[in-house]
């Protein structure tokens, strides 16, 4: 057994590597605890989100923002877990071990699992479901985010081998964080046309699909037959979609809903002054908006560079954060095993950004694409203020979330709001995001600078290398300057008095299944 550190818990190995893999990586062996029920009848509860669904299907749906991946989280299970604390246990898989080499894991799947269908989980599943992934033909734009997975191997029945093109520190987690790639579907179901994936999901999970209405709510019921045998306590979930914060908040105060999703520092502090149950996580990623540098003038690296020292950190901190989580100024957040030294990010200097804009001997007209929410125009707002005091006239183009990510993906946009997520690695999105010929990069930047940085980041194992790499990384990005950052990842889930319990909010999505309701 490894001795937790810094950045790790427990692990299932103790060869020599597999020890330097394990305080790496965190894994940790043995079996869940099961959540007390604390003899609560069980109930349904109603919980507000944010946005709209997007859709099940890793084909279709490149990128799922946080309401997907909280009705997914009902859904579906991960072969391990990620808890609050960045630390992995097991879930479907049992145990989770690197070859010696490195260039392997072999995954022992719990036996006598099986999908809301009935078909059985199994290895020939997990391998079916990372060979439609990683099959070039179905063109699924997710293949970056496991790029250094050569092929996954049906052992026997209950064992599954990853076999990697290079030794990857990132891998458990990549299989643990609720993502595009780790929510492994019922081969039937995928393969059932008549009934699209995308639409009719059937995973795991401790809750099956039972309606779902576009635009209005997700309703999923318990499933009996669920490997954890006394979790949930709940007969269901109501995920209704209410993007108007205040709506949600008003309808918490009601009693219409029991739990709410936000990332306003401000609401969750009035719901605290009210009583209301708050719990708050910090992560690791930032909320930043991405300049598309393929067009003018953001493809002049001066122009862009304007648009980074014109902000200030430590004003966005104060507005988005309320004072409950540092200023951002790289693209790991506060909470992480890779920060930097402050001089490593970006700086705030209003005079050079000035210069830099008279220099450029052009006037300097943008549009900013943000969501269409009260937050989003908030966001937009500030940062059309601090630009315009640089000298840059910036126009607001609010969208639904939905378009946002459609059109930052297509390249249709000057400036768009996105987000690096709350991972405990931070390889997959930065990789994703920034590398050349990646289909995430959304920002058209071709750096070969960046490009060996993110290799050299993918490929590390010692995490003080990795850490000096990611760093150096941070400098490039501060120069070159295709992200703005504005806040770290900050979410709150505020229950009202009917729930037991509180919301797990690891990677700033919902983990409701150890709630339940009062009589």
């Amino acid at each position: 057994m490894c001795r937790k550190n810094a950045t790790s818990a427990r692990t299932l190995t103790s060869s020599p590597k597999a020890r330097t893999a394990c305080v790496l990586l965190g894994l940790i062996a043995g079996v869940i605890a099961q959540p007390a029920t604390g003899g609560a009848a069980p109930a349904a509860l109603r919980v507000g989100i944010e946005s709209e669904i997007q859709g099940f299907d890793p084909l279709r749906t490149p990128v799922m923002g946080v309401a997907t991946l909280t009705v997914a989280r009902a859904l579906f299970d991960t072969l391990v877990e990620l808890d609050s604390e960045g630390h992995i246990e097991p879930a479907l898989a049992l145990r989770l071990e690197p070859a010696a080499d490195l260039m392997s894991w072999t995954a022992t799947l719990r036996p006598d699992v099986v999908f809301h269908d009935g078909t059985p989980f199994d290895a020939a599943a997990v391998a079916g479901h990372y060979s439609r992934l990683l099959d070039p033909a179905n063109k699924c734009a997710c293949r970056s985010f496991i790029g250094p997975i050569a092929r996954v191997v049906a052992v026997d029945a209950h064992t599954v081998r990853f076999e990697l093109s290079r030794p990857w520190a990132a891998l458990p987690a990549v299989l643990g964080e609720p993502s595009v790639v780790s929510l492994i579907g019922s081969p039937r179901a995928v393969a059932d046309t008549a009934r699209e994936f995308q639409r009719n999901p059937v995973g795991t999970g401790p809750f099956a699909l039972e309606q779902w209405t576009s635009g209005d709510r997700v309703v999923v019921r318990r499933e009996p037959r669920h490997w954890r045998a006394a979790s949930p306590t709940l007969e269901g979930i109501e995920f209704r979609v209410l993007p108007d914060e205040q709506t949600r908040l008003a309808a918490l105060r009601s009693g219409e809903l029991d739990v709410i999703w936000t990332q306003s520092p401000a609401s969750a502090l009035k719901a605290r002054s009210e009583k209301l149950a708050v719990q708050t996580q910090v992560g690791a990623g930032a909320r930043l908006l991405v300049l598309n540098t393929r067009v003018t003038p953001l493809d002049d690296a001066n122009v862009r560079r304007a648009f980074s020292l014109a902000i200030d950190p430590v004003e966005l901190a104060r507005v988005f954060s309320e004072g409950l989580a540092p200023p951002v100024t790289d693209p790991f957040g506060p909470k992480t095993a890779f920060a930097c030294p402050a001089s490593d990010g970006v700086r705030h200097d209003l005079d050079a950004a000035r210069k830099l804009l008279r220099d450029y001997g052009k006037p300097v007209h943008l549009k900013l694409l943000h969501t269409n929410t009260p937050r989003g125009l908030e966001a937009a707002q500030i940062m059309q203020a601090m630009w315009g005091a640089a000298g840059a006239e910036i126009e607001l183009v609010p969208v639904e979330q939905g378009q946002l990510v459609q059109r930052v993906l297509k390249g249709d946009y000057e400036i768009g709001a996105w987000r690096i997520r709350d991972s405990f690695d931070p390889d997959p999105d930065l990789y994703g995001l920034l590398q050349s010929q990646s289909p995430f990069n959304v920002t058209g930047l071709r750096s070969e600078a960046i490009d060996r940085l993110l290799v050299e980041g993918r490929t590390q194992l010692d995490l003080t290398e990795r850490r000096a790499t990611y760093c150096r990384l941070s400098r490039a990005l501060a120069d070159e300057a295709p992200f703005v950052y504005l806040a770290p990842n900050i979410y709150f889930a505020v229950s009202g008095p009917r729930v037991q319990g509180t919301p797990g909010l690891p990677g700033g999505i919902l983990d409701l299944r150890t709630l339940s309701l009062a009589r």
